[in-house]
């Protein structure tokens, strides 16, 4: 699908739809009032995840959503500075990120998934996204430069500071990472159409 200008129009909008009341606890900001295209997520092997890698087998696990394999365009807000510690400088951080498996007009009829019953996956400053089919690649290397780059100083003020690397360039599987906050959660829900087929995927990240 790739960037689009419809799709950047109508994605703040439809997220905020989530912040319906009842819908959220009181982990999150108010909903972004603009998104940016950060690139395009290949998906191989159908499951997605965004997570801190090493924080995946911690509490409850790693939270995997089912995609077909495809190209699909990933949205996040511009970053927004949040200080982690007293004693840590501001860093910019993404708190938003929306991938979208069909157009508006399709989205405008979905309802919202409770998510996995409003239990996150914990973080630790950054967060990768990447399909089933980055494990056939170097996904380890690209998670340690990932990790590397965005908790580095260079990083502190990159307010659209974000990587997108090709893992394995047989299949064109990629992992695109952010900073997110650190010791918080990430939180993962699902747009559903018919038949409670995917239509889009909404990761939300706290701000513990």
């Amino acid at each position: 699908m790739g960037a689009d200008s419809a799709m950047k129009d109508f994605a703040p909008g439809f997220i905020a739809t989530k912040w319906a009341p009842g819908s959220l606890g009181g982990w999150y900001s108010d909903p972004p009032q603009a998104v940016r295209w950060a690139g395009d997520l290949v998906v191989v092997g159908e499951v997605v995840r965004w997570t801190s890698p090493e924080r995946e087998n911690e509490g409850n696990g790693a939270f995997v959503h089912r995609v077909p394999d495809g190209t699909y365009p990933v949205y996040v807000n511009d970053g927004v500075p949040s200080g982690w510690e007293d004693e840590d400088p501001e860093r910019y951080r993404v708190d938003t990120l929306f991938i979208p498996l069909a157009g508006p007009e399709r989205l405008r009829t979905t309802r919202w998934s409770h998510g996995y019953d409003d239990v996150g996956q914990y973080l630790d400053g950054y967060a990768c996204l990447r399909s089933e089919g980055a494990r056939r690649g170097d996904e380890d290397g690209a998670i340690r430069r990932a990790k590397r780059a965005l908790l580095s100083e260079d990083a502190r003020t990159g307010a659209s500071h974000g990587i997108n690397e090709v893992v394995d360039p047989e299949t064109g599987a990629n992992m695109l990472s952010f900073p997110v906050c650190r010791y918080g959660e990430v939180h993962g829900f699902e747009a559903l159409g018919e038949g409670d087929e995917t239509l889009a995927l909404l990761f939300l990240a706290n701000h513990d």
